[in-house]
């Protein structure tokens, strides 16, 4: 070949690292090899290599014609199988579209029946209800993490917290939970810092985040009505209002101790653990394509996995209506390698923003939480039929 046939000389790798837009100059025959982190060219089976000392392209040496032939067949059986894995992975996304598509149609059709007719009751509410919670968890487990949001109602006669793990007729553990606080301000506090988290570090891939919401009574106070109250003894009464009256004395001093200022450091403690990632996507890409949450969460937990701490993500949710993306991790200094690491990196042409979270109000086009619901039953659909997915 003429030197003339040859691409032009391609950006050194080092510097394709500090700014990927280079790449758009490359000649579209050019190839990288990344484990040799080399450029590539290819012309009448013959390789060629860019050579930085010279200058110019060099033909790669290759012992024997043997190792040709084996690097063709290698080559060939990689495009296979990574088209395999593409069609793997079409065919999830596919399914798991038409899962949260059902989801949605089911939500909606919920919500034209019931309506609002709940919302006044829940402003009262001071239930918490927490599902997907670990084996191991324990009653001490919840009070120690729920405490930190509000003060726990205490039972009248044993002066124990109002904490009840639930259990099934065989006495198996049943994941569920429910807490009582005062106040109807401490179940939002604490369906903001604990919902979608782990409550414990996860031992293994199948521990779920749990789900905290507001409990639901309406099914149990009406059986509750059917039942003759018990009239109560007179030391009944007594002991109630001796406890009423230690209970207002705790709850002045937790919110002496709880005042703005006490909020704002639980806040900020939980904040310290979570990013803002902007300009990782197109708004309008966003409402085209279907898939394209999925695939940033994807990408989010593999390029966080190359710094070993993909494991350690407690949430990723996506507001399409801000282009915003809010990462959680379990522990503040792992927040903070995020940060170092992708603060202004490119990813599909777009240079990255990502900053600690500050209390900061983002938009969704769906709720937050139907949107956590929708994805925990993908989860399990996914994991119970991951090996019905054709091939």
């Amino acid at each position: 070949m003429n030197e003339a046939d040859f691409p032009k000389a391609p950006p050194h790798p080092n510097a394709v690292q500090k700014n990927p837009e280079l790449l758009k100059s490359v000649d579209e025959r050019v190839s990288f090899d990344q484990s040799a982190s080399q450029w590539i060219f290819e012309e009448n089976d013959t390789e060629y290599i860019y050579n930085f000392i010279l200058q110019r392209w060099m033909p790669k040496v290759i012992r024997d014609e043997e190792e040709v032939e084996g690097k063709k067949r290698q080559k060939d059986a990689d495009t296979e199988e990574d088209e395999n894995k593409r069609n793997i992975k079409r065919l999830k996304k596919e399914q798991l579209q038409a899962v949260k598509d059902e989801i949605n149609r089911l939500k909606n059709n919920i919500k034209k029946t019931t309506g609002d007719k709940d919302e006044d009751k829940s402003s009262n509410n001071t239930g918490a209800y927490v599902s997907n919670l670990p084996d191991n968890i324990s009653k001490q487990d919840l009070i120690d993490s729920f405490s930190k949001y509000g003060m726990i109602s205490e039972d009248y006669k044993t002066g124990e917290p109002r904490v009840k793990l639930y259990y099934d007729k065989e006495n198996h553990f049943k994941n569920e939970a429910l807490v009582i606080y005062h106040s109807p301000d401490s179940v939002s506090l604490a369906i903001e810092m604990l919902n979608d988290s782990y409550i414990l570090p996860p031992t293994d891939k199948s521990q779920k985040k749990i789900r905290v919401e507001r409990a639901d009574f309406s099914n149990s106070s009406s059986k509750d009505d059917k039942k003759e109250r018990r009239v109560l003894t007179q030391e009944e009464k007594d002991l109630l209002n001796q406890r009423k009256e230690a209970m207002r004395k705790k709850l002045t001093e937790w919110d002496d101790e709880t005042s703005d200022n006490k909020v704002s450091q639980i806040k900020q403690k939980v904040w310290s653990k979570m990013v803002v990632a902007t300009n990782m996507f197109r708004k309008e890409e966003f409402s085209k394509d279907s898939y394209l949450e999925i695939d940033l969460k994807d990408d989010i937990t593999d390029e966080c996995n190359k710094l070993e701490i993909g494991n350690d993500i407690t949430s990723i949710k996506i507001y399409d209506q801000s282009a915003v993306i809010v990462i959680k991790f379990n522990k503040a200094e792992l927040a903070s390698k995020c940060i170092e690491a992708f603060d202004g990196r490119y990813y599909d042409g777009l240079k990255l923003s990502v900053a600690r979270y500050n209390g900061e109000k983002f938009s969704h086009s769906v709720n937050p939480s139907d949107e956590a619901n929708r994805l925990d039953q993908f989860g399990d659909w996914l994991e119970n039929g991951d090996n019905k997915i054709a091939t």
